[in-house]
Order: C-alpha cells, then sequence, then structure tokens
C-alpha cells in the first residue's frame, strides 16, 4: 500500500480522494485532478477517469452516485 498525497485543493475542489474502488487495482474516479491519475496510473491503478465538471456541483462522487450491481 502507497499513500499518495493531494492538495486541499485537490480534494475538497477537484474531488482527487473521492472515488469506487473495483477491486485488483482499478477505481473509477473524476477527471478533475489530472496530477492524482497520473500518481495513480504510475503506481500500477488503473483509473478509470469519468468527466466530472457537472457533476461536481452537486457535491457528490463516483462512490455517492453508485448502485450496487449484483452479479449472478
Amino acid at each position: 500500500m502507497r499513500v499518495i498525497e493531494v492538495t486541499r485543493e485537490e480534494s475538497v475542489h477537484q474531488q482527487a480522494c473521492n472515488a469506487v474502488c473495483l477491486g485488483d487495482r482499478r477505481l473509477i474516479c473524476y477527471d478533475l485532478c489530472p496530477r492524482a491519475v497520473r500518481l495513480l496510473k504510475d503506481n500500477a491503478v488503473d483509473a478509470c477517469c469519468i468527466p466530472g465538471s457537472e457533476l461536481v456541483k452537486g457535491r457528490g462522487g463516483p462512490r455517492c452516485m453508485t448502485r450496487p450491481i449484483y452479479a449472478f
């Protein structure tokens, strides 16, 4: 495990810490903080970025806006 540090600005205004972890070093995050995404990818994390410029206005992030997916 490695800690990737982000600034307060990146955390609050760019939602750098808000992601949905999918397992196997994969996650879904906003495209608002390219530096954090680059650091994740540099550390072998497959970060799938989604556009967040409008969604972030509602103060929700990828984790908050997910619905459980059930595999049968």
